[in-house]
């Protein structure tokens, strides 16, 4: 009877323990859910059919949470305006009319975009109303819509090709150049708007006065500037001084000068603001190396050597980093921080449409053979791999703290998908699932945290468990 009495006080035990475990198990389960996996947020287009053709795709456009994009569902015949607020009911197609949208611009709570009605032209979509109004009629077809203040300025045709200004307010439209000008890369400092326009079979720097209305040329020897970047109150550029070379440019708005920065056909692009620095893709002897221009010193100096030729530069806090190339590996992630550069991965990674979210990056990159989503953490200083099966994510907005992007998986094409990383229940259509493991990489170490890992230690401790419980019980009969 003694012994019956001992095995019963060791089921609570057991039991105990098997508890213990079990909620160890939940716990560190719980902490592997807290950042949501990635999810398609919707099969736009029904089964293995793209609903999002890349050839076709504009980066989706962040309104309060809900984003703007491009596609299609196949009823219409061709593409059309969409809207998300991140969930498959919430993922609603707008216009139904094969409007095929582009440059989609947000001004104040209006939505505006080049589509097509008859011919291309400017168009207003008012959420509150939800209602679509085409803004011109004469085959206009806007391209480089850009606001300043409470105007869109772009590129619009009449008889050629000119700089235009809608007036929200107003309602009204009209032509500000006669000449054909054919303004490009439109770039807001201050009131003012900048481009590069047409005068005399040359492209020239352009100013246009918002509070004057004026227009006026601002170069006249064929600089062709391109890459327009603001800092501070000067803009930057990538210049021709002929001969087929390009420097780095500046125009100062105060003194309304311009001056050429280099003179080694340096041919910047990718021009990237830090503070009161300009980093950029520029020539050093053959190999393209990161600049730093230093509009404070005025004193420029190359930062890499190698030929890493950086390219998607992104800043978060004081960092910048860019794809680059690593001898012996090949396309990695880098850092540059307090003069210090370096390489955050290895495996020729080839990170592209690098995005901020908070202190996180985001970004595609090669894992194993497919491309995947990934993150780098700049405070702990470690990457992970937050897909698998190849989902080859293009198009990364931040909108709200949410990532949006557009994702591909087998059974359902190319489609909207998302990335909360700070929910825990990722709220998607349920297909198109991320995949099941992060994979933790820091110097070129790899840890694999798999999900299926809890329910592993459950089913081995149970049979431990029982085991111990049935040895009691084989004991006492004996």
């Amino acid at each position: 009877m003694k012994k019956i009495k001992e095995n019963i006080r060791c089921f609570p035990c057991a039991i105990m323990i098997m508890a213990c475990l079990w909620g160890l198990v939940l716990f560190a389960g719980k902490a592997w859910a807290a950042n949501s996996k990635p999810g398609m947020v919707k099969d736009i287009y029904s089964g293995v059919t793209d609903g999002i053709v890349w050839t076709m795709a504009l980066y989706p456009v962040n309104q309060n949470g809900d984003i703007y994009f491009k596609a299609t569902d196949g009823s219409t015949g061709y593409y059309e305006l969409w809207r998300s607020n991140g969930t498959a009911q919430g993922t609603i197609r707008i216009t139904d009319s094969q409007v095929n949208p582009y440059d989609l611009t947000l001004l104040g709570d209006l939505l505006y975009f080049k589509g097509h009605s008859e011919w291309d032209e400017l168009m207003e979509y008012d959420p509150g109303k939800g209602t679509i109004k085409v803004l011109t009629d004469s085959y206009m077809s806007p391209n480089h819509i850009t606001v300043l203040e409470a105007n869109l300025y772009f590129n619009g045709c009449s008889e050629a090709e000119e700089l235009w200004q809608y007036d929200s307010i107003s309602g009204t439209t009209r032509q500000l150049t006669n000449n054909g000008v054919a303004p490009i890369s439109l770039t807001v400092m201050g009131s003012n708007l900048y481009f590069n326009g047409m005068a005399e079979s040359k492209q020239d720097l352009w100013e246009y006065n918002s509070i004057s209305g004026t227009t006026r040329q601002l170069t006249n020897s064929g600089v062709c500037p391109f890459y327009l970047t603001v800092l501070g109150s000067s803009l930057y550029f990538n210049g021709s001084v002929g001969d087929g070379k390009q420097e780095l440019w500046e125009y100062n708005s105060i003194s309304g000068t311009t001056r050429q920065l280099t003179n080694s056909r340096v041919d910047p692009y990718n021009l990237t603001v830090l503070g009161s620095k300009l980093y950029f893709n520029g020539v050093s002897g053959v190999d393209r190396e990161l600049w730093e221009y230093d509009s404070i010193s005025g004193i420029t100096r190359v930062l890499t050597g190698g030929d890493v030729n950086p390219v998607y530069l992104t800043a978060i806090g004081n960092r910048l980093y860019f794809n680059g190339y690593f001898w012996g590996e090949g396309l990695e992630l880098w850092e540059y921080a307090n003069n210090v550069t370096k390489v955050l991965t290895v495996g020729e990674v080839n990170p592209y449409s690098l995005t901020a979210i908070g202190n996180h990056l985001y970004f595609g990159g090669y894992f194993g053979t497919q491309y995947e989503l990934w993150e780098y953490d700049s405070t702990s200083g470690t990457s992970s791999v937050l897909t698998s099966g190849g989902v080859d994510p293009w198009y990364l907005v931040n909108a709200n703290n949410v990532l949006y992007f557009y994702g591909t998986d087998p059974e359902h094409g190319c489609e909207l998908w998302k990335y909360d990383p700070n929910s825990g229940n990722d709220e998607t259509s349920g297909g198109g699932g991320g995949g099941g493991c992060f994979i933790t990489t820091n110097a070129g170490n790899y840890e694999i945290n798999h999900q299926e890992g809890g329910l592993w230690i459950f089913c081995f401790s149970f049979i431990m468990v029982y085991w111990v419980i049935l040895r009691r019980i084989l004991k006492l009969q004996s």
